[in-house]
């Protein structure tokens, strides 16, 4: 098992699509509050895909919406009312899910399990890899930082 502690360059992608989410994760919310809002739907639970609505519907939301549904119970039919609204609300969305550090490695990862962390602390973004495999290398994209660094701006962001 190998740690690779580090912070992500303002200049890489990673960085930009990480607060492009991060600074649109409140427009995303108030439109999917507009929308549950212009429906009636009890629900609060949603989950975050661009071109369907999908809740975890309430008893009331079941009943209300269920000529609406698809079979599985929480998906909205393509063309229903809510999820054209939905669809429509979610157009300016760039990144509906926070980046996930797999779609920007280079391959040296690949094939390794690995877990990761992904957090800032004012305008640094910090990375942590807990890898399977033996390779230690920080991407190009990336600085390598060492670990009481990166726990020490954990505990900045966490007030532990």
């Amino acid at each position: 098992m190998s740690e690779i502690f580090m912070t992500i360059n303002r200049d890489s992608k990673l960085y930009a699509d990480y607060f492009d989410w991060w600074n649109g994760r409140c427009d995303m919310l108030a439109a999917a509050n507009s929308v549950f809002e212009q429906f009636g739907i009890e629900s609060n639970r949603f989950y975050s895909k661009k071109d369907r609505l999908i809740i975890e519907p309430t008893e009331s939301d079941k009943k209300k919406f269920a000529d609406m549904m698809m079979a599985d119970g929480q998906s909205f039919k393509k063309r229903s009312a809510p999820n054209k609204a939905w669809v429509d609300a979610m157009k300016n969305v760039k990144h509906m899910r926070k980046p996930q550090l797999f779609g920007y490695m280079p391959t040296s990862l690949l094939g390794c399990r690995w877990k990761e962390q992904l957090f800032h602390v004012g305008e640094i973004l910090y990375c942590k890899i807990d890898s399977s495999g033996e390779n230690t290398a920080v991407p190009d994209f990336a600085t390598a930082i060492k670990g009481s660094e990166y726990y020490a701006a954990m505990e900045t962001e966490t007030g532990v």
